[in-house]
């Protein structure tokens, strides 16, 4: 009988992603490989890896193949007690699947060599011919790419024996700020320079240091050097210390909280916890506070993400990508400011004694799908293939569950199965967002921002945001909430229905107020003219205004029709946003184009008249002509103010806005809305001027005429109520755009 101790250990079952990243899980599989490997160096021989498994549960069979590695380790290594795999598939015949054999099949190799053994690709592939490839993989790894995890583990452990009052070099250790699987921060006071740093303990190795010296910039946290400790294997990195705490604890405290309490005063609160736990207290500044204090939680989502994207896209610039974003990795500043941390894992393209897989890691339920994929023994995906729209994916679902206090991906778990694990969510991400979680989330939150994170999430990199800038300027984007009223209306909204049928719109917005104008023009002319020719004139103007406006009308509508097609039909397109400049532009002109096609038609109609009548009846006098061509300017005047902005008005906020794509700034518009600013107010002055100018005549004017003239200029002077409100939206709708343009010429120019 041994008189090894044996160890009892309950079940254990697969832990959620959605929630803690699977840490029972993981807490789990250490504590059992901690034992084991204790066992090993106190027995010196090989102990009963059975016992150390759970008895049953899923994660059994990740636990397995965790501790025979580390079993590799010891007999072939450290050691003299070699065991084979196949002796392990005699054992446990649950290792028999190919993923699995693979992955043990390079540990033992890598092992194999590193002992000094000879190790031929026949001998293998005799054994597991299915598994050639993976084979010959292994053999064709240098040493130096197999670095011992027990000696990892070793310096991990003596590390985790760290505690605060101890001096580590100049560092007095203070207090215990976080663990990882990489190490130990530390709140300490350096001797030096007298100032609080964060000290992280690590083992030496990795370039995280190396990285982040390299990033200089408001929203990332700023290390201030680092250096090894004589006789250890000991890095210390000091860097600016951070004592507001991190997102993971700000979600934390959101779901302690029912949603209407959901706002900035929440994470003042979260901040002045985090801070007074650490004998700190709030910096005082007037206009952040004052912000937290007036704020909803979306708009706190946008401030945090705008400056996360911003420290990301500076890290782009530079070749380098952090590759493990996550609420944990977001530090806070006294104020609340959010600065990326520990790019333990990040990879700079520009480092040439670096590769890609060296740092490849990251936290399972934050990584895009290629990242998944990548990470994925049996994907050909390499990390090499990753660019900066797999940081601004794991952005994205930051956002989303600091926006919605759970992750998109709800369902992700950590199952026994490390491979079929990532399988699973490889699959939940390429098939997107669930339609169902979507509608809900722009039901509960600004439409504007979930299509921002929606498009952060997309399936395909070439669908997301190409950059952290465009993702910053979108999100900028969503604190302007005029901005957001034009580009997300609510769908029962008059603009919502008019977005559905815009060409009939705006032929409808140019024919009311003409037909209108026609139809007193009609009445007015028969009666204080036509009437006094006699009556066969009167019949030739009977048959003459009914072919002059069964051409005019349908003409010009038609026309109209035809410009307000060409550049709409992309709003029926799955990407108006592809809609050519010079087609964008023509949306904003025609209102203009409404009201030249109607004066001039008016002026036309005015001239045909007196003209036709004179060939056709003979001696028309010059008085009558003047009168017709006089009645029919005028209210071709009158009509032309009242197409323009309804048209116009009409555009900017159901035309426009969705034919501009992902850049709602393109500096070739920016003339055009400044001249449309200039121009809305020719047309107000057009609107009122010409009424007056109408009363003003009316007292030269026979008495039979004064009161339909008084009767046309009181009408267009009630109509300048309606006008003069479009006119104030128009103003307030073209101010909005123009804004956009001052914000990106003065980042072009900053």
């Amino acid at each position: 009988m041994s008189s090894r101790k044996k160890h009892q250990f309950a079940a254990d079952q697969p832990t959620d992603l959605g929630m803690d990243d699977g840490a029972a899980t993981l807490s789990l599989l250490i504590s059992r490989l901690d034992l084991f490997i204790a066992e090993w160096e106190s027995q010196e021989s090989p102990p009963s890896l059975a016992e150390f498994l759970p008895i049953e549960g899923k994660v059994r069979h990740v636990a397995l193949v965790e501790l025979i590695k580390v079993d590799l380790e010891f007999r072939w290594r450290i050691f003299n007690f070699p065991k084979r795999l196949p002796d392990y598939l005699s054992e446990f015949p649950e290792l028999e699947n190919p993923e699995t054999l693979g992955e043990l099949l390079r540990e033992e190799i890598l092992a194999r060599r590193a002992a000094g053994f000879r190790v031929t690709v026949d001998e293998y592939v005799e054994q597991f011919p299915e598994l050639e490839y993976e084979i010959r993989h292994a053999c064709d790894l240098g040493l130096e790419e197999s670095k011992s995890r027990l000696q990892q583990n070793k310096v991990l452990k003596r590390i985790d024996e760290i505690q605060p009052g101890l001096m580590l070099d100049e560092f007095e250790l203070l207090s215990e700020l976080g663990k990882g699987a990489f190490g130990k921060v530390f709140l300490a006071r350096q001797e030096s320079m007298q100032r609080l740093v964060a000290l992280k303990v690590t083992a030496a190795q990795g370039d995280e240091p190396k990285t982040l010296a390299q990033l200089d910039h408001e929203q990332i946290v700023r290390v201030y050097d680092q250096r090894l400790v004589v006789g250890t294997e000991f890095r210390l990195m000091y860097m600016q210390y951070l004592p507001g705490g991190t997102l993971h604890e700000v979600i934390d405290e959101l779901r302690s909280h029912p949603e209407e309490d959901w706002s900035g005063k929440l994470l003042l609160a979260a901040l002045t916890r985090a801070l007074e736990s650490r004998g700190e207290s709030l910096e005082t500044d007037a206009s952040t506070i004052r912000f937290f204090q007036r704020a909803r939680w979306p708009e706190i989502v946008c401030w945090i993400g705008i400056r996360l994207a911003n420290g990301l896209h500076y890290a782009h610039e530079r070749g380098i990508l952090h590759r493990d974003i996550k609420p944990a990795n977001v530090l806070l500043s006294r104020l609340g400011s959010p600065k990326l941390a520990d790019f333990n894992i990040s990879y700079n393209s520009q480092d040439q004694g670096t590769s890609a897989a060296a740092f490849f890691g990251g936290s399972l339920a934050y990584m895009s799908p290629e990242q998944l994929e990548a990470f994925h023994p049996g994907c050909d995906r390499t990390p090499q293939d990753l660019d900066e729209r797999s940081d601004l994916y794991s952005l994205g679902v930051l956002l989303w569950e600091l926006l919605r206090a759970e992750r998109p991906f709800p369902c992700d778990r950590l199952t026994s199965n490390l491979p079929e694990t990532l399988v699973t969510m490889i699959k939940a991400r390429r098939q997107g967002l669930d339609p169902e979680q979507r509608e809900s989330a722009e039901q509960e939150c600004p439409p504007g921002l979930v299509r921002v994170l929606v498009r952060c999430l997309a399936p395909n990199e070439d669908d997301r945001w190409q950059s952290g800038q465009q993702l910053a300027d979108q999100l900028d984007y969503c604190l302007d909430g005029d901005l957001q009223a034009l580009l997300h209306p609510p769908q029962t909204s008059r603009e919502a229905f008019w977005k559905r049928f815009p060409v009939m719109a705006v032929v409808l917005f140019a024919a009311v107020p003409n037909l209108l104008a026609g139809l007193f023009n009609l009445m007015y002319n028969r009666q204080t003219i036509v009437l006094e020719l006699g009556t066969a004139r009167t019949d030739v103007f009977d048959r003459l205004q009914l072919i002059i406006n069964a051409i005019a009308y349908p003409l010009g509508l038609g026309a109209l029709g035809h410009l307000a097609w060409t550049c709409t039909r992309y709003l029926k397109t799955d990407s108006p946003g592809d809609c050519p400049p010079h087609l964008r532009q023509r949306s904003l002109r025609l209102g203009r184009y409404a009201a030249l096609i109607g004066v001039i038609e008016w002026i036309i109609a005015g001239i045909a008249y007196p003209v036709i009548m004179e060939v056709i009846t003979g001696d028309l006098p010059w008085q009558a002509s003047l009168h017709f061509w006089g009645s029919l300017v005028l209210c071709g005047l009158i009509a032309a103010a009242y197409p323009f902005f309804a048209i116009t008005c009409l555009s900017l906020r159901t035309q426009y806005p969705f034919l501009l794509g992902d850049e709602l700034a393109p500096p070739e518009d920016r003339p055009l809305l400044e001249s449309l600013r200039k121009r809305s107010w020719l047309y107000l002055t057009l609107a009122v001027a010409v009424p007056l100018l109408a009363i003003l005549v009316v007292v030269s004017m026979p008495t039979n005429s004064r009161f339909a003239l008084l009767g046309i200029s009181g009408a267009s002077l009630v109509g300048l109520f309606p006008l003069i409100h479009c006119f104030q939206r128009l103003q307030s709708d073209l101010a909005t755009f123009l804004r956009l343009h001052q914000r990106a010429s003065d980042q072009q120019a900053g």
